[in-house]
C-alpha cells in the first residue's frame, strides 16, 4: 500500500465554454460503512482510479518496469482526451473547450465509465452539462496535526 502525505493540489483551469460531466458512485454510504479505510483505499487505487484513467485515455496505455523487474501496463495520461478529478464518491470530467468532438469524447468516456462501473460493482449515475468552468491552482500543506487558536 502506498503511504501519502496530507495536502491538496489541483491544476489551474479556466474556460468560458467547456463540457463537464459529474458522476456519483451509487451506494457509497454502504461501501464506506461495510469496509475499513484500508479496503477503501485499495478499491480506489486498484479499481476506481484505473477505470477513470483507462476510460479517459480511450484505452491507451504504456508499459512501465517496476523495481522488482516486472512490467506493469498503466493508462498513458499523455493520451487523455479529457481531464478528470475523483473526490470521495464523485468523478468530475471536463474538456478543454466545448465542441462537437469534445461532446462525443466525453459521452464516450461517460459511457465507458457507466459500463465499467456496473461490471466492477461500483454503479454510477451522472449528468453532462456545458458552460464555464474554473479550478484554481492551490496547495494546502497539512501536517496531520489539529491546531486551533482562539482570540
Amino acid at each position: 500500500m502506498n503511504i501519502f502525505e496530507g495536502g491538496i493540489f489541483m491544476n489551474s483551469f479556466h474556460s468560458e465554454n467547456t463540457i463537464v460531466a459529474f458522476l456519483d458512485i451509487l451506494g457509497f454510504k454502504d461501501l464506506v460503512n461495510n469496509n475499513g479505510h484500508d479496503k477503501l483505499i485499495r478499491v480506489y487505487q486498484n479499481l476506481l482510479l484505473p477505470i477513470v484513467q483507462h476510460s479517459s485515455t480511450f484505452g491507451k496505455y504504456k508499459v512501465i518496469k517496476k523495481e522488482d523487474g516486472q512490467s506493469l501496463a498503466v493508462a498513458d495520461s499523455s493520451k487523455a482526451v479529457i481531464s478528470s478529478l475523483v473526490i470521495s464518491d464523485s468523478i468530475v470530467l471536463w474538456t478543454p473547450i466545448a465542441s462537437m468532438k469534445s461532446f462525443i469524447d466525453i459521452a464516450i468516456v461517460v459511457r465507458n465509465l457507466l459500463v465499467s462501473g456496473m461490471y466492477s460493482g461500483l454503479p454510477l449515475r451522472g449528468a453532462i452539462s456545458i458552460g464555464p468552468l474554473s479550478m484554481i491552482n492551490d496547495t494546502i500543506e497539512m501536517n496531520n496535526e489539529l491546531s486551533m487558536s482562539f482570540s
